[in-house]
């Protein structure tokens, strides 16, 4: 982390053509740089290519400022959105850019006019149904959880279960039994069966 004496003065030795300085300044911005670039989406540019235009910002930004000012890292900052926004307006107007969300002539988002074999009622659905599931097994005993696991996640079947945990086959047999009633319950209850 640099103070703003050290900015200053990386910015007058970047000016008289120090490329430490460049190169310095620019790492301080980084984090700034991705954050901003994490936030937008330009079609054609991939992150990589949104940092380095950051970096372009930066150094032009550095060729351009006043260094009676005092005031580079704020000049920085705007410099980078500046040009972030730069790019996103001049990449807008080109025919193939359009929001899911934006309008068309008849009123529609553009989103609803997709056609898709993919029924997204029924995958919402099942996310739900996960979630309830998930929520089932966590509230079962760690030895129901631990058997529940072993038979459906991993498809091991209770007799290897009964000789891993060295335990009779008809208590291994009722522990299943009783945390899939469990489960049946939980999800009754919830409405999901």
């Amino acid at each position: 982390m640099f103070t703003k004496g050290d900015i200053e003065s990386m910015v007058r030795s970047a000016k008289n053509g120090d490329k430490n300085a460049v190169e310095n300044l620019c790492s301080g911005f980084k984090g700034f740089i991705i954050n901003s670039a994490r936030k937008i989406y330009i079609r054609g540019y991939e992150m990589e290519d949104l940092i380095q235009e950051g970096y372009k910002a930066i150094i032009m930004a550095v060729h351009s400022y006043d260094t009676d000012r005092n005031t580079f890292t704020g000049y920085a900052v705007n410099a980078i959105r500046n040009n972030f926004y730069c790019i996103m307006r001049n990449n807008l107007s080109k025919p193939y850019s359009a929001s899911l969300n934006s309008i068309n002539s008849q009123g529609d988002e553009l989103m609803n006019t997709l056609f898709s074999d993919e029924n997204i009622e029924e995958y919402f659905e099942s996310l739900e149904t996960k979630s309830v599931l998930k929520e089932a097994v966590a509230s079962l005993s760690d030895k129901e959880k631990d058997i529940i696991y072993w038979y459906y996640a991993a498809e091991k079947s209770i007799k290897q279960y009964c000789v891993f945990r060295k335990m009779p086959y008809r208590t291994a047999s009722y522990r299943k039994k009783k945390a899939v009633e469990k489960l049946r319950k939980f999800m009754e209850k919830k409405g999901e069966i």
